[in-house]
């Protein structure tokens, strides 16, 4: 007996800003080729800014409600990045009122920008015809709804191309593939300089990679680097850092207040603070090539566990359904001031060992330091107490190894009684 499967139509802009020289749009290849690749769903799509290309002098808005009529589709996933009624070229408010109060078809709209004013407008002049509005990013956007329509997810990715080859072998130390923005070209310059070999490439709007390529050249590399800031100067997790760990590559990331809700600094990622604080990292897990493979294993096995395209898809599903599938060990969908953290504890075999008189260097201390105090404030309540610790850590090592400083001297000269030299 042949098994029916769920319709579902997907509404967003296949070309990056609407415009076919730019290549795909991130969300294109993130949602809708993650759910195709699962076979659990008939994948429609409609395309706004491919319609006009193709069909210039016909309605977009009138096409897609007669999509819904013919295939009649049992979800609509939106993504829209203008404001509604700007023109043709984007959904109208009346589309949706007719598709969701005529139709009957239930309507999810996803945000990945909500850190920026203009996304918020868009989000309340569509939020009364969504059934559930999905944002990734970050976890309290400061959006203020009337009701629970809100909840919290991570970036699925299409596990045919975002998975671990061990065919693949490491022929990249570091790779960077994204845009050249300015705080990152510069980093990535910074290290070209001092002789890091880091391959780049990719990047919306600049000279666009396949996604096979993009993917494969992530499993060559040992790490690969990741940014943590949008254009506003606000913290966030990008689909990059999930593409990187679920390749089995371990993340080398600017430090934020995202990402460790997600993942363990120094146990399944490696956050950097300055270029210099990244280039110590760099050549540390260079050498040390076993503790670098156990950091990125360690992540690669959170999101086999938490963080899979077959398990966005079957929350959000249920979530719809007012089913209870999954709900329980659901860790990352935030209630409505988005505070909602990890509170796994770290395990057991991961708690250093501590002996003083090894360390010949402060940052192996600082790092096993740091691990154990993961260990100790791995709740919630207490992150903030968690994060900054490192921070007052890190200043600390810094000031002990600057030649300029007075307790380097001090430092240097414990070191040499310690150690005979």
């Amino acid at each position: 007996m042949e098994v029916i499967k769920m319709s579902v139509l997907f509404v967003m802009d296949k070309w990056v800003a609407g415009n076919i020289n730019f290549g795909l749009s991130a969300w294109q290849g993130n949602l809708a080729s993650s759910l195709e690749s699962l076979n659990i769903a008939e994948v429609e799509k409609f395309h706004f800014d491919d319609f006009h290309i193709n069909f210039p002098h016909e309605s977009a808005n009138q096409a897609l409600i007669d999509l819904c009529k013919k295939k009649c589709p049992e979800f609509i996933f939106l993504v829209i990045s203008e404001l509604p009624n700007k023109s043709d070229h984007i959904v109208r408010i009346s589309t949706l009122k007719e598709i969701r109060n005529q139709l009957k078809i239930p309507i999810v709209t996803i945000f990945g920008d909500l850190q920026m004013k203009f996304q918020v407008a868009v989000l309340k002049s569509i939020e009364p015809y969504a059934d559930l509005i999905l944002f990734t990013a970050l976890t309290n956007p400061g959006i203020k709804l009337a009701n629970a329509k809100m909840k919290y997810m991570w970036v699925p990715k299409d596990p045919k191309h975002f998975h671990f080859d061990s065919q693949m072998l490491h022929c990249y130390n570091l790779s960077y593939l994204g845009s050249n923005k300015p705080n990152r070209i510069e980093l990535v310059n910074f290290l070209k300089k001092r002789n890091v070999d880091i391959y780049t490439g990719g990047g919306e709007r600049d000279t666009n990679i396949s996604v096979i390529e993009y993917s494969n050249i992530i499993k060559k590399s040992k790490m690969s680097l990741s940014f943590s800031r949008t254009p506003p100067g606000m913290h966030c997790i990008n689909a990059r850092p999930f593409e990187i760990v679920s390749c089995n590559s371990m993340l080398l990331e600017e430090s934020g207040i995202e990402t460790p809700k997600l993942f363990k600094p120094f146990v399944e990622y490696i956050p950097f603070f300055s270029k210099r604080d990244c280039l110590d990292k760099i050549k540390y897990f260079i050498k040390n090539d076993r503790e670098r493979s156990e950091i990125s294993f360690n992540a690669y096995n959170k999101f086999n566990r938490l963080f899979t395209a077959q398990r966005f898809w079957m929350e959000v599903i249920d979530y719809i359904r007012k089913e209870e599938f999954h709900k329980i060990n659901n860790k990352f969908s935030v209630n409505k001031s988005g505070d909602e953290f990890w509170t796994e504890p770290m395990p057991l075999r991961t708690i250093p060992k501590f002996n003083f008189l090894q360390y010949q260097d402060l940052s192996f201390l600082i790092r096993n330091l740091y691990r154990f105090l993961n260990f100790i404030w791995s709740k919630s309540y207490l992150f903030n107490i968690y994060y900054y610790t490192f921070l007052i850590l890190w200043l600390t090592k810094r000031a002990l190894q600057s030649p300029k400083t007075a307790p380097y001297k001090i430092y240097r000269i414990i070191m040499r009684k310690m150690h005979s030299y």
